[in-house]
């Protein structure tokens, strides 16, 4: 997907939210389907505890009922 692409579905799936607030979400977007490389080093917290992995595979969707946080995910190893 180019950015233009992305950035038009972000345009029609956050039209109600900010100008701003449809930025700062295109950029997350970006970086993560876009930019993210397998074998890029990834940090995330979970619960005040610190994971470290790399990247694995390219971004996918889960059901929503099984993400209740995000449904879009990445592999780490």
């Amino acid at each position: 997907m180019s950015y233009d692409e992305l950035k038009a579905q972000v345009e029609t799936a956050y039209q109600h939210m900010s100008y701003a607030y449809r930025g700062q979400r295109l950029e997350e977007l970006d970086r993560f389907i876009r930019r993210m490389r397998d074998g890029d080093l990834m940090v995330m917290s979970v619960n005040g505890q610190a994971f470290i992995g790399r990247v694995s595979g390219l971004a996918y969707f889960t059901p929503k009922q099984a993400a209740p946080r995000s449904n879009l995910r990445r592999s780490v190893v």
